[in-house]
């Protein structure tokens, strides 16, 4: 079911007001990185890591943007794609998507960059980190949207 939902939405056609301007993300480097995790200290967070080529985070994307509706600002969500219009065209596959756009800037690499923040990155996608409050990765590489649901709770 979750398979059909996906190719129905991969082919339905988007009207211009629901199309993401490349210039509506944003290109993340290490201390954008700390930025972002650290403005998030006080609550639990989901760090996800993914590319949009990824069947597996085709599939758990959807996922994550309906959990931050319920959970507003819980979700970061970051890019690995190379390709900066594969990434627009499959962002724009989810238009009513609160997950702030972000994609890595390939001159660095995110591995360190994240380990420096206590993030230990397996390299394999998806990858996400649940967060404590405290800033503190409680579990890490592959979780389950129910296990993201009872944390976030």
């Amino acid at each position: 079911m979750r398979l059909l939902l996906f190719i129905m939405l991969l082919f339905t056609p988007l009207t211009s007001s629901q199309v993401l301007a490349q210039e509506n993300y944003k290109e993340v480097n290490p201390d954008k990185l700390e930025e972002i995790l650290q403005s998030k200290k006080g609550q639990k967070s989901v760090l996800l890591v993914y590319a949009s080529w990824c069947p597996h985070c085709q599939i758990i994307f959807p996922e994550l943007i309906n959990i931050e509706k319920q959970n507003p600002g819980s979700v970061q969500a970051i890019s690995m794609n190379k390709d900066t219009n594969r990434f627009v065209r499959f962002l724009n596959q989810f238009p009513g998507s609160t997950i702030e756009p972000y994609i890595w800037n390939k001159e660095y690499h995110l591995g360190i960059s994240l380990l420096e923040l206590g993030i230990d990155f397996s390299g394999y996608i998806p990858f996400i980190a649940l967060i404590d409050e405290s800033g503190n990765p409680i579990k890490q590489g592959h979780v389950t949207s129910d296990e993201i649901k009872k944390f976030l709770r």
